[in-house]
């Protein structure tokens, strides 16, 4: 799992763009840097750099919420989100946005929270954050618990306003202690 850090930009991937494209994107545009197994439900992660101390672009295969996404990091990251841009098809704002809204059973609200939780970078955003609270009132408990994983992703401080009523008031307790130890973190 990466979780958003300031001075990094996420990107979610399209579902059809698989990791094979994106190496080959890489490969024209990047040195190859470093391959990290998986280990313990860890994401596989695949590295590549520009120059020294500019951009590190990061793959991450993730197996906990079954989506693949690129971090990119460095003082000159704009170059790199160009080539994302113009060559690898990747989720946008309002995607996620009407992905969330248009929920209507517990495994599209699942869906929609992993989604919305890569998506979601270290800045915070107001209307993400509306989607994230909606999903921690879903009815269904593996909803619930879809968002707090979703809002480990994300790691915005505002997280706790939602977190607390989990914690003291949901009916599961699995709910509750995902929801104690998130708002810990925090």
């Amino acid at each position: 799992m990466a979780v958003a850090k300031a001075g990094t930009r996420r990107f979610l991937l399209k579902d059809e763009v698989g990791a094979e494209h994106v190496r080959q994107v890489a490969a024209q545009h990047w040195f190859f840097w470093n391959k990290i197994d998986a280990l313990d439900g860890q994401a596989l992660e695949y590295v590549w750099a520009t120059k020294p101390d500019e951009c590190l672009i990061h793959l991450y295969e993730d197996r906990l919420v079954g989506l693949r996404y690129l971090v990119v990091e460095g003082p000159k990251r704009a170059d790199a989100f160009g080539v994302i841009a113009r060559n690898l098809p990747v989720c946008d704002r309002f995607e996620i946005i009407a992905l969330c809204n248009e929920a209507r059973t517990p495994d599209a609200a699942v869906r929609a929270a992993r989604r919305l939780g890569v998506f979601a970078n270290a800045e915070f955003d107001v209307e993400l954050f509306g989607c994230f609270g909606d999903l921690a009132e879903h009815r269904a408990a593996e909803v619930r618990l879809a968002a707090i994983v979703a809002m480990e992703y994300a790691g915005w401080k505002q997280f706790a306003g939602l977190l607390e009523p989990m914690v003291a008031d949901d009916p599961n307790d699995e709910v509750r202690t995902q929801a104690a130890a998130l708002l810990a973190r925090l």
